[in-house]
């Protein structure tokens, strides 16, 4: 039996990448955190730090 192939071990190395970035949604410093994406949910408007990390991470 062998192991991840190279595109299935590429898109696991996205995700930790994209949950890094998304970081602890308990952490009442992070940007990111759950609290500010229900507020802005709530509001019906987009949570800006996170529009601006996704740009980042590109598609």
């Amino acid at each position: 039996m062998t192991g991840p192939g190279v595109e299935e071990t590429a898109v696991r190395e996205r995700i930790a990448d994209l949950e890094s970035r998304f970081g602890a949604p308990a952490d009442a410093g992070n940007p990111l955190n759950t609290e500010r994406f229900f507020a802005a949910d709530t509001g019906r408007r987009l949570l800006s730090d996170a529009e601006r990390m996704l740009d980042d991470f590109g598609p």
